[in-house]
C-alpha cells in the first residue's frame, strides 16, 4: 500500500513538471516581441501656439509631430487645433528613453513660410535633471527657478528621461511675391516732314504722361518704349506700354494725358497736340484704350472716337542759304599781277606806248 502511494506521488509530480514545460517554452518564445524586461516608456503632453497668421487664415489641422531617433523608430502624435484656447494640443506616448529630433508635417500654410521652436519647462535647481532634459539653451536661465521657466531646445533636439511637457511654437512669415500686373498698349504714330530745303537728320522724340484722373496713379505706373527715333522725312511708329499693379488698375481707368516733350532741338517744330487716353478692361481681363484728341476738341466719355492710337507730326524747317542761315561768303579772287617788264609781250608794250594801259 505504501509503495502504491509513493508511486502515485511520483507520477503526480511528473505530470506537473510536464505541464509546466510547454507553458515556459511558450513564454520564452513570445517574449522577444514584447518590450525588453525592465524597459520604461514615457509620455509627453504636447501643445503648440501660432504667431504671424491673421485671424482670417485657417489654421492647418491636424499637425503631425514626430520624435525621430537614430534607429528609425519614430514616435508620433496628431495635434488638433483648439480654437477656444487658441493652440494645438496632443500627446506623445510610449516614448523609450533616449535622444530625439523633433519634426512635424502638415503645418504649411499657402503664402507663408514658418519656423518651429521647441521648449520644455524647467522648475527648481537647474543642476538637477529637469523633467524633460534639453541640450544647452539659447537663453541663460537663473540658477534656481521657483516657477516654471521655458528652456528652448537647441536644434529641436530633446532627451526624454521622464514624463513631461513639450511646448512648440510656429512663427509664420508672409511670403513676399511679385504682385499681379496689368499692361496697356498705346500705339504712337509719327510723321516727319521736310519744311525747308534740307532733309531732316536723326532725331529722338519722347512722349510723356500727365494729368492722371486719379492722383495716386502717377507713382504707380511703369512706362516703357516712350520714344521714337527718326532719320529723314517719313512715317514712324512704336507701341508705348504702361504697367500697373492689377489691384490699382482702377486708378488708370480714370484716364491720363499724353503729349510730346519739346526738347528744343534747333529747326524742329514740335507737335503740341494733347491726347486723353482712357484704359479699360474686358470681362476676359484683356485691356483696351479709348483715345481722345483734346486739341481737336474731343470730349472724353461724351463722344465715340475712331482712333486706333495717337499721332504727332514734326517739321524740320532748316533752309540752307535761306532765312535761317546767311548765304555763305565766297572768297574774292585777287586780280592778276601785271607781268614784269622783262617778260612784257609786244602787244602790251604797244598798248602802254599808246596810253591804253599803265
Amino acid at each position: 500500500m505504501k509503495k502504491m502511494k509513493k508511486l502515485f506521488a511520483i507520477m503526480l509530480a511528473l505530470i506537473m513538471v510536464l505541464a509546466f514545460i510547454p507553458a515556459a517554452a511558450t513564454t520564452a518564445a513570445t517574449s522577444g516581441t514584447d518590450e525588453a524586461p525592465g524597459q520604461t516608456t514615457y509620455t509627453l503632453d504636447v501643445s503648440k501656439t501660432v504667431e504671424g497668421l491673421p485671424d482670417n487664415v485657417n489654421r492647418p489641422s491636424p499637425i503631425t509631430v514626430k520624435l525621430m531617433n537614430d534607429d528609425g523608430s519614430p514616435v508620433s502624435a496628431s495635434l488638433t487645433w483648439d480654437a477656444n484656447n487658441n493652440k494645438y494640443s496632443g500627446q506623445l506616448t510610449d516614448i523609450p528613453e533616449g535622444e530625439y529630433t523633433i519634426e512635424e508635417s502638415g503645418a504649411n500654410v499657402e503664402g507663408y513660410t514658418y519656423e518651429m521652436q521647441a521648449f520644455v519647462p524647467v522648475v527648481g535647481e537647474l543642476s538637477v535633471e529637469p523633467v524633460t532634459s534639453a541640450l544647452p539653451v539659447n537663453t541663460p536661465l537663473p540658477s534656481t527657478s521657483p516657477e516654471p521657466v521655458l528652456a528652448e531646445l537647441q536644434n529641436n533636439i530633446i532627451t526624454v528621461t521622464k514624463d513631461g511637457e513639450l511646448i512648440l511654437k510656429n512663427t509664420y512669415t508672409k511670403t513676399e511675391s511679385d504682385p499681379e500686373t496689368v499692361t496697356i498698349s498705346i500705339p504712337i504714330y509719327k510723321e516727319v516732314r521736310q519744311g525747308g530745303n534740307t532733309a531732316p537728320g536723326m532725331q529722338t522724340f519722347t512722349f510723356v504722361l500727365s494729368n492722371f484722373g486719379a492722383k495716386d496713379a502717377a507713382p504707380q505706373v511703369t512706362v516703357e518704349n516712350n520714344t521714337i527715333k527718326t532719320n529723314g522725312a517719313g512715317h514712324y511708329e512704336t507701341v508705348m506700354t504702361v504697367t500697373i499693379d492689377k489691384e490699382n488698375f482702377g486708378n488708370l481707368s480714370e484716364g491720363f494725358n499724353v503729349t510730346e516733350r519739346n526738347d528744343g532741338a534747333p529747326y524742329w517744330a514740335y507737335d503740341a497736340t494733347e491726347w486723353k487716353v482712357v484704359p479699360g478692361m474686358n470681362n476676359d481681363q484683356s485691356t483696351y484704350c479709348t483715345f481722345y484728341n483734346l486739341t481737336a476738341g474731343d470730349k472724353p466719355w461724351e463722344i465715340q472716337t475712331h482712333y486706333n492710337g495717337i499721332s504727332f507730326t514734326n517739321i524740320y524747317t532748316y533752309n540752307y542759304n535761306g532765312g535761317y542761315y546767311p548765304a555763305p561768303v565766297r572768297p574774292v579772287q585777287p586780280a592778276p599781277l601785271p607781268p614784269q617788264t622783262g617778260d612784257m609781250p609786244l602787244w602790251y608794250a604797244v598798248a602802254q606806248f599808246l596810253g591804253l594801259v599803265k
